[in-house]
């Protein structure tokens, strides 16, 4: 029985979980900004063909269709359950960018993912 000053444990990790969530978001947030950037400065006419610009656009998709999901996973009240395949499912994207920033998160999400 935890004592009554005490913190449970599940209560930490799910602190934990939306925590780096949080921080997700503030990075997709910015990197959608980066993207949006240079999808708009793009040199025109853009043929369909060009494999930079669609890779652009690709991302830019990837990252807003991420960020819904952590939406919806923030609305939900199951401890961090539904945050945790959201978080997991940046491992099956491959990096945005070679920031450090996102080397970091990444890094920060992967220890998180593997507490449990």
């Amino acid at each position: 029985m935890a004592m009554p000053h005490q913190t449970p444990s599940r209560t930490i990790d799910g602190d934990r979980v939306e925590e780096v969530s949080q921080e997700l978001k503030r990075w997709i947030f910015r990197a959608r900004g980066v993207l949006a950037e240079e999808i708009r400065s793009y040199p025109t006419p853009i043929p369909r063909c060009d494999a930079q610009f669609n890779h652009l656009v690709e991302q830019r998709d990837h990252l807003s269709r991420l960020l819904t999901e952590l939406d919806t996973a923030f609305d939900r009240s199951d401890g961090g359950v539904t945050l945790r395949v959201v978080l997991a499912k940046l491992r099956d994207l491959p990096n945005f960018g070679d920031s450090a920033e996102e080397r970091g998160l990444r890094e920060r999400i992967g220890a998180e993912l593997d507490r449990t």
